[in-house]
């Protein structure tokens, strides 16, 4: 059975699929130390691997990852802004469903780079953003829609609780990952684009998260958020401005 799996999986750049692991072992390393980081950064680098992967795979990663930091600091989720957030992850999800669903390829490779380039120059240049309900909705709402179609949609979230310390961010960063990255698979399953392939492939990267989770407890000791956080914008920057090249040479 495993042979019949294998026959029937495209041949591998094994160069691409080093460095895919390395962006999900360093994506797992930030979220770890920091709640947010795994969808933007190895997203991208899974793109480049395999186009019609899609952001399921990063998306399983995700929840798997968000269960483990729930455990750790559970008692530091701000459950009411949990809530209101996550009712705009559902429309914003279901949106972008839609949206997905009628778009070609090489349409798909150039949205889902403009998007994360989209959410490095928020990362960037997003300032301060007071955590009200109506930001709480329209966070959620925006993250559906780019969680989904990419699987990064942490920054415009991670804008509202950036005042917050540092549990608390991390806790409820993760619950809502969590809940909303279980949508984004529900819809993503609904519309065709997440089956065996993604899940199969979603299998080879679930050891290295891990790795990355445990190292996090060390890597923060001794590298500072900014450095991390600088290194995070440009692997992803430079994998999004890869995506728009690649895209643009497809349709033109």
């Amino acid at each position: 059975m495993l042979s019949g799996i294998a026959a029937s999986l495209p041949p591998v750049d094994w160069t691409l699929l080093t460095l895919a692991a390395f962006a999900v072992l360093v994506g797992a390393v930030v979220q770890g130390s920091s709640g947010m980081g795994l969808g933007l950064v190895s997203a991208p680098a899974l793109i480049i691997i395999d186009p019609n992967l899609g952001p399921g795979p990063v998306l399983v990663l995700t929840v798997i990852l968000s269960s483990v930091m729930i455990w750790r600091e559970f008692g530091s989720i701000d459950r009411p802004g949990l809530a209101i957030s996550f009712s705009g992850r559902v429309v914003g999800s279901v949106v972008a469903g839609a949206i997905y669903s009628l778009l070609p390829l090489s349409a798909y490779e150039l949205v889902f780079g403009v998007l994360i380039l989209g959410a490095v120059l928020l990362s960037v240049f997003g300032g301060r953003i007071e955590r009200t309900p109506r930001n709480l909705v329209f966070a959620g709402f925006t993250s559906g829609i780019m969680g989904t179609l990419t699987s990064a949609g942490s920054p415009t979230i991670a804008l509202v609780y950036q005042k917050s310390g540092g549990p608390v961010i991390r806790a409820t960063l993760s619950a809502f990952f969590l809940l909303s990255s279980m949508f984004s698979l529900l819809v993503l399953i609904v519309i065709g684009k997440f089956g065996m392939k993604q899940l199969t492939a979603t299998a080879a990267y679930v050891p290295v998260m891990l790795v990355g989770f445990a190292l996090s407890n060390l890597v923060v000791r001794h590298v500072s958020n900014d450095a991390v956080r600088r290194f995070v914008l440009v692997l992803s920057g430079a994998s999004a401005l890869v995506l728009i090249a690649r895209a643009m040479v497809s349709i033109l």
